[in-house]
């Protein structure tokens, strides 16, 4: 005979038949996989924060476009000429100023249409319970 070899096969097949080595070997693979899901679980959560940041730059982009925007328009000699008209009463040399009166139209009504005087809430209780 061999040495030190049996007829029920080699030493590594012995190993791979022994519960003893199949217990650790299959809590090593649990362990494994809990981390390769803790990691697939952690690259799904990085993935949802970076597309809600992306989108928060592109939101913040527009917003910078629009202020942009805003600021070359109060820059403009456009914008300096209509507010000196409209807060400080200037006018521009051989320019007269027309003031027209505004009658105010409270909301909703027809112009020329009469206006109801607003009754206090005691007379309203009043036309309430008495009908009036």
């Amino acid at each position: 005979m061999a040495r030190g070899y049996s007829s029920s096969g080699t030493i590594f097949e012995r190993i791979r038949r022994s519960k003893l080595v199949l217990v650790p070997f299959l809590a090593i693979l649990i362990l494994i996989a809990g981390v390769v899901i803790r990691e697939k679980k952690g690259q799904i959560k990085t993935g949802s924060n970076i597309s809600a940041l992306e989108q928060e730059v592109a939101s913040l982009k527009s917003n910078n476009s629009e202020l942009s925007g805003l600021i070359e328009y109060l820059k403009s000699d456009e914008f300096v000429d209509r507010e000196a008209r409209e807060k400080l009463n200037m006018q521009k040399p051989g320019e007269k100023v027309v003031l027209v009166a505004k009658q105010e139209i409270q909301q909703g009504q027809v112009e020329g249409a009469s206006v109801e005087k607003e009754k206090a809430n005691y007379e309203l209780w009043v036309e309430y319970f008495l009908g009036n």
